[in-house]
């Protein structure tokens, strides 16, 4: 915090940005807009107890949505978490809920 403290009241005295960063040893965009050291955000795991009640729904409702099976398995990750697992696993998955058909895949004469 010592260190931040001091960035900030280099640059408040006059210094420039690019100026305070090289005597200080840091990035110029390290900047957050707060000199509070930044929380890292926890991480989250799909575990195989998850990843196999993935594979059993998606057999069971194949149109089901990310969103969908975060909220069936309780998952507190982000849907995207959940592509990145779907793909390790190889499962298929639908982009988009609902989508139109094209023209060439018209099944009328």
């Amino acid at each position: 915090m010592d260190l931040r403290e001091r960035i900030v009241a280099s640059v408040d005295a006059g210094e420039s940005q690019v100026g305070t960063a090289k005597r200080f040893c840091v990035s110029r965009g390290s900047r957050t807009g707060s000199i509070a050291p930044v929380v890292p955000r926890p991480a989250y795991k799909i575990v195989a107890v998850h990843r196999r009640k993935m594979a059993t729904l998606v057999r069971q409702q194949p149109d089901i949505t990310l969103e969908e099976l975060r909220v069936a398995l309780h998952l507190t990750c982000t849907p995207q978490a959940i592509h990145y697992a779907f793909k390790s696993m190889g499962l298929p998955f639908k982009k988009r809920r609902f989508a139109l058909k094209k023209p060439s895949e018209s099944t009328c004469a």
